[in-house]
């Protein structure tokens, strides 16, 4: 199933894939043109767990849904990393999940 996100496309299909067409790069332009006339929204929070690498070399998160345990994989995606870059607004990390030499220890 193609689905239409604002100017931009993303292939979602059976195994919950989602990725961008080859043709659209991931850029500031479109993520503030999305923002700027209310068609992006920040109400919604996904789990990334892993990385995966698909038999080309390119690079996946693997992500929960916040939504539940649905359909073939109980609620897991594989997100590209150029759809993450196009669509994530912000991330929250655990503190041990970042070099310790670029923590900021309290």
């Amino acid at each position: 199933m193609v689905m239409k996100i604002r100017s931009i496309y993303a292939l979602i299909v059976a195994s919950l894939l989602a990725m961008l067409p080859d043709s659209v790069q991931p850029s500031q332009q479109l993520r503030q043109e999305r923002w700027d006339d209310w068609r992006f929204t920040y109400d919604h929070v996904m789990l990334i767990y892993g990385k995966a690498v698909d038999e080309n070399g390119k690079p996946f998160y693997m992500v929960k849904n916040s939504w539940g345990k649905y359909g073939q994989y109980d609620g897991i995606w594989y997100m590209s990393r150029d759809f993450m870059a196009q669509n994530t607004i912000y991330l929250f990390l655990n503190r041990h999940g970042i070099a310790s030499k670029l923590r900021i220890e309290n």
